[in-house]
């Protein structure tokens, strides 16, 4: 005689749960996408290993144990060049309690292949910045060095605009350590890296985090390595979407100066992602609840937050689109305002002018590498429905903050022709 056992829906979604956390087990890729900026100082690639190193320690800090995969022919990290940006991505492995990693850190240059002697030089001092750095940042815990990574950039444009034809080289050495002893963090339950979970990612906060490693390739040509964010996902299934895992995207970064600070392409970068991924699960989506944050540090440096959820679209629309336009110091405001609508206009919409010509006409008239800005003169919405394919666009949030100061436009928009609505 058979038997039929009830079980209630809560107890169903917590064994699903339990299988997740404790048997569901498989790599993790970790990535991080930023422009590496221009020759000398190459900022973008400082705020590429910022990101690179908080979600790699996150993921490393979860409720499993993991170790940083790392060989001789591959090196630590698979670069992956999307457009002019770099993106690098980290694989975790599943291991014994014992052998997981919990630090990691890193340096990297920049520089110009001269010969053997100048490569090796290069090297080490790349070496000895890493090995500072954990020094600093590695508690209690003896750092280990990873296999580096020598990745050729001829293929990038415009990393400098003097002397466009020349071609660098980068080098990145990474290392790990093992936990401390005792250590916890307060999140460790809730930061769990298993198959299908996101891990969001988190600023760098403590003064140990925000030691920079600067290494020289050439007198002339510095690069500096810091702390981390991005965006993990497991390789055996895609994350949960945003809205029904309850956790916002966000990206967090520290800049020099205020023009680094409002440079929100990290934040936009984690968002359109996240907005793709939604759409490719069957959904229609939209961006909200936009955040962001600015904060000066005692050192002069400024601290930046954002975040946002992904939520399924209640008008039938895909919004799968997402950029951004500001301006932060001195005229801020008008500036912001030129850049999203294209230029200075007056408050009845006429465009207000100075020798008869349009007075600042939002975008400049030339990219950093020379070539003409296809931008220039048009509103945020007409730039991107004239060259990203964008239908439908429409303004999702305006953050200002006086005392920093900084105002940032948000615009969501869809792309009926590569993701037409669900």
């Amino acid at each position: 005689m058979s038997k039929l056992i009830k079980i209630k829906e809560s107890e169903v979604f917590r064994v699903i749960t339990k299988i997740i956390n404790e048997e569901a087990v498989g790599e993790i890729k970790v990535t991080a996408t930023n422009d590496l900026g221009t020759h000398p100082e190459f900022k973008g690639l400082k705020t590429l290993l910022a990101q690179l190193k908080s979600n790699v320690q996150t993921a490393l800090r979860g409720k499993l144990p993991y170790r940083i995969k790392s060989n001789g022919d591959d090196g630590t990290v698979r670069p992956i060049k999307q457009g002019n940006a770099l993106g690098l991505e980290v694989t975790l492995v599943p291991c014994e309690p014992s052998k997981r990693d919990w630090f990691f850190d890193g340096a990297a240059a920049i520089y110009t292949y001269i010969n053997t002697t100048s490569f090796s030089l290069v090297e080490g001092k790349v070496r000895m910045a890493a090995m500072d750095k954990a020094k600093n940042s590695f508690i209690g815990s003896q750092p280990q060095e990873l296999y580096p990574n020598h990745i050729g950039l001829g293929k990038f444009t415009g990393l400098n605009t003097v002397e466009p034809d020349k071609k660098y080289q980068l080098i990145l050495k990474f290392l790990v350590g093992s936990r401390p002893g005792g250590f916890y963090d307060v999140d460790d339950e809730e930061s769990v890296a298993t198959s299908g979970e996101k891990i969001e990612p988190t600023a760098a906060s403590t003064p140990a985090e925000k030691t920079q490693a600067t290494v020289a390739s050439t007198p002339a040509e510095k690069t500096q390595a810091t702390a981390a964010a991005a965006t993990v996902t497991s390789s055996d299934k895609k994350s949960e979407a945003t809205n029904e895992s309850g956790k916002p995207v966000s990206a967090g970064w520290e800049g020099d100066n205020i023009d680094d600070a409002h440079n929100v392409k990290p934040f936009v970068a984690n968002i359109q992602k996240e907005l793709e991924d939604f759409w490719k699960r069957g959904k229609n989506p939209i961006v909200e609840d936009i955040e962001m944050t600015v904060s000066k540090n005692a050192n002069g440096s400024y601290t930046t937050k954002t975040k946002a959820n992904i939520k399924e679209s209640k008008d039938g629309m895909a919004w799968v689109g997402f950029e951004s336009r500001g301006s932060a110091g001195e005229g801020y405001k008008e500036r912001a305002d030129d850049q999203y609508n294209g230029g200075r206009y007056d408050d009845k919409g006429r465009p207000v002018l100075k020798d008869g010509k349009q007075v600042n006409k939002g975008q400049s008239a030339n990219k950093k590498d020379g070539t003409p800005n296809p931008c220039y003169g048009k509103s945020l919405a007409k730039c991107m429905q004239d060259h990203v394919g964008a239908g439908e666009v429409k303004l999702v949030a305006t953050i200002e903050d006086v005392s920093i100061p900084f105002k940032q436009y948000f615009v969501t928009f869809t792309k009926p022709q590569n993701f037409p609505p669900k």
